[in-house]
């Protein structure tokens, strides 16, 4: 499968990059902002792409409206810090097929591939074919990495949803934490 990796830091268009090839996509195209990825998506016509939304020149909500503009089948993910409800309707609604919080883990990046991919396929089926789990080595590698920012962004933004009242399932897969993590913040600002 063909793909197009568009983020304007050169650390996550790599990161989502090798996590791609790592599970044998062909990354034929990327881009650093939105105006170059409406561009390049009509040379290259990849099958996926994984766009960023916060972005210079054009952000990634118009140029995910651009590329359905021309093509109606674009699969397209949006993977952003911003996990708030009406940014994530809005990518649904300019035409994203899903949207992950970053950091991205690679096993939960590949699962909405696979989803997007065989929405016929049930859960019965997708357990008997898992998606590969992440390279520990990686992992360890992008941890060391990861700067404290992310790990304010996902704090941040999983206060921001409970606040909101948005339940606690849907927060922990958008911020990717777990049930005692989130509970964890709901009882700290005493959001029960």
């Amino acid at each position: 499968m063909r793909a197009m990796v568009v983020d304007d830091t050169t650390f996550m268009r790599l990161t989502i990059k090798q996590m791609l090839e790592k599970n044998k996509f062909e990354v034929v195209a990327e881009a650093e902002n939105g105006l170059e990825a409406v561009q390049k998506y009509k040379i290259f016509k990849p099958d996926l792409v994984v766009m960023d939304i916060s972005m210079p020149i054009m952000d990634g909500l118009q140029a995910v409206k651009a590329i359905r503009h021309d093509d109606p089948t674009a699969s397209i993910i949006i993977c952003s810090l911003q996990g708030q409800k009406h940014i994530v309707l809005d990518a649904i609604k300019s035409g994203a097929k899903s949207y992950l919080t970053k950091p991205v883990k690679e096993e939960k990046l590949m699962g909405e591939i696979y989803k997007m991919k065989f929405p016929d396929r049930t859960q019965e089926k997708a357990k008997e074919e898992p998606v590969r789990q992440p390279n520990r080595e990686w992992s360890e590698e992008f941890m060391k990495g990861l700067n404290m920012g992310y790990l304010e962004a996902r704090r941040e933004v999983a206060t921001n949803m409970l606040r909101m009242g948005i339940e606690l399932q849907v927060v922990m897969h958008c911020v990717e934490m777990s049930k005692e993590e989130v509970e964890e913040y709901k009882k700290l600002f005493n959001l029960n």
